[in-house]
């Protein structure tokens, strides 16, 4: 689980190169639906996967843990942009 939710939060952090991530994200609403679509299907996953997908349910704080490790992504790649940003300030002047 962990896994995809950082590859969902990478997905949101990467779509824009400025700094706020979240600008102008429902102006696409396909990508809206299919990372809901992607979510949903994942907490299925975790919690009806049973023993077809070797899973067993996570408690809310395990999945609270989950989702604090994997939203880690939004951080770092705001700290990226960030760098990059002053980066090319810098060797512009």
């Amino acid at each position: 689980g962990l896994f995809i939710f950082i590859d969902i939060f990478n997905a949101f952090a990467s779509r824009t190169h400025r700094i706020n991530t979240f600008a102008n994200l429902f102006k696409n609403k396909i990508f809206l639906i299919i990372f809901i679509f992607i979510i949903c299907i994942q907490v299925l996953l975790i919690y009806y996967g049973g023993d077809f997908f070797r899973t067993t349910g996570l408690s809310v704080c395990e999945f609270f843990i989950m989702l604090c490790l994997a939203s880690s992504v939004l951080v770092i790649d705001l700290i990226r942009k960030i760098i990059l940003k002053r980066k090319k300030l810098l060797n512009g002047v």
